[in-house]
């Protein structure tokens, strides 16, 4: 923009290859100052891919995200040993883990791994190789184990140590309660990062509450606001 305002002459920009670079960009992992990032997507870019894909933009009001995530919140039905299981453990645990230092994308990187460990058991509870985590596993070593007090949320939730062949492991038990009140935990704790779009169910949100930008494009595509950090996301179908 600086340089068209200068009086450049667009004629001598190789455009495709300056398109080719800026998707790149978009699509490949950044690093800066030893953290890694996506770069995110402008109001530019959101309007180009909307036109591209031929599909419909809406916005969904962030008070509306919060209001839905308190009503979710009302209709849970754990039992009366799970909820005390989550107040004098569970939510100890997650504290002390918030107040590691570890930076906002580090908690989320984490809390999010852990709510798919739990999401995992509890929807395939005939699967035994969902119940447990082998320690030396490099993904689970980057996201969670590396983190300080990371673990101890885990074990909080019900995971035990164990050995099995030299292998270390954490596993757990079948108990379906206690999973998904753990689950529910560890899924509010990331909605304190923000990250309220884990526990809404975007087919709950009223039209009232959603504003609709360019209806005639057609096919529905939602974005979900980050209530702290203004981010969103955008979920977009396969180009035919």
């Amino acid at each position: 923009n600086q340089q068209v305002q200068l009086g450049a002459d667009l004629t001598q920009v190789d455009m495709p290859d300056l398109i080719k670079k800026y998707i790149s960009c978009l699509s490949e992992v950044q690093e800066e100052s030893g953290k890694t990032y996506y770069m995110a997507l402008g109001e530019l870019e959101l309007d180009a891919l909307t036109r591209l894909y031929a599909i419909r933009l809406q916005v969904v009001k962030t008070e509306a995200m919060e209001m839905i995530a308190d009503a979710s919140k009302k209709t849970r039905a754990h039992s009366a040993e799970a909820q005390s299981i989550v107040k004098e453990k569970i939510e100890p645990a997650l504290a002390s883990f918030k107040e590691t230092g570890l930076g906002a994308e580090g908690l989320r990187e984490a809390l999010d791994m852990m709510a798919l460990y739990l999401n995992n058991i509890i929807e395939n509870p005939e699967e035994t190789k969902f119940r447990k985590i082998r320690q030396a596993n490099g993904i689970f070593q980057k996201r969670v184990a590396t983190k300080p007090k990371a673990v101890e949320v885990l074990l909080a939730c019900g995971f035990e140590e164990s050995e099995q062949d030299g292998e270390k492991y954490l596993t757990v038990g079948p108990s379906a309660s206690l999973l998904s009140a753990a689950k529910d935990a560890v899924l509010d704790c990331l909605a304190a990062q923000g990250e309220l779009s884990r526990v809404v169910d975007p087919r709950t949100i009223r039209p009232e509450h959603i504003l609709d930008r360019n209806k005639e494009q057609g096919a529905r595509i939602v974005r979900i606001l980050n209530v702290r950090t203004n981010h969103y996301q955008v979920h977009l179908p396969r180009k035919q």
